[in-house]
């Protein structure tokens, strides 16, 4: 089985040390996190250990002061900048969970399914489709420059380049982002880039696994 990288937060260490137990059980490498008080700062170091997913405990403020963040809140912040980045919340208060007005339900979890094979088994299937996406994109971007070092791309080839561009933007990291009058403007370069920044995030993705 596959062995990735993945960041578990929680502002418990008998929790935090649960979750790797029972992760490392299914092969997953595992960064047990405490949160920090800087939400921001922390963002950055989360990305820094360029983790292929992230995973969440709701209460992150219940039993430390210094926090004042929920896990919903820490989420909707990572989506904000990398858009589809395989991130979930794990929680015992589900309802409280949902209710909140930083929740995505579709990314949240039932704490008590750590200790069946479903949660572990959704987690690495979400990490193999993200890398696969990625891949996939890179592969169209390899077949647009080919055929533009020959012809020009057509209407829809260049739309296309546009779906690719945003997609990975918005997996990447919206804060490079470009309008779609400037992608066209530079396509040649672009395409280029884009195939570079894929290329790069997929061999650090794969490189985490073991």
């Amino acid at each position: 089985m596959e062995s990735f990288k993945i960041i578990y937060i929680d502002e418990q260490e008998d929790d935090r040390s649960t979750f790797k137990n029972i992760a490392n059980s299914y092969g997953l490498n595992v960064i047990p996190l405490h949160p920090e008080p800087d939400i921001d700062l922390f963002i950055m170091k989360i990305f820094s250990l360029e983790p292929n997913a992230i995973i969440i405990d709701y209460k992150l403020k219940e039993f430390d002061p210094t926090i004042s963040y929920y896990g919903t809140d820490l989420q909707k912040k990572i989506l904000e900048i990398a858009d589809s980045f395989p991130t979930l919340v794990l929680t015992t208060y589900e309802i409280d969970a949902l209710n909140d007005v930083s929740s995505e339900p579709s990314l949240i979890a039932s704490k008590d399914m750590m200790e069946g094979d479903f949660l572990w088994r959704m987690i690495i299937k979400i990490i193999q489709n993200d890398i696969l996406a990625l891949q996939h994109a890179e592969e169209e971007l390899h077949m647009l420059v080919e055929i533009s070092m020959s012809d020009d791309l057509t209407a829809k080839q260049k739309n296309r380049m546009i779906e690719l561009d945003t997609f990975i933007e918005n997996r990447l990291s919206k804060m490079s982002s470009l309008t779609p009058e400037v992608k066209l403007s530079s396509m040649d370069n672009r395409l280029k880039e884009l195939i570079d920044l894929v290329k790069e995030a997929i061999n650090k993705l794969q490189g985490n696994v073991n």
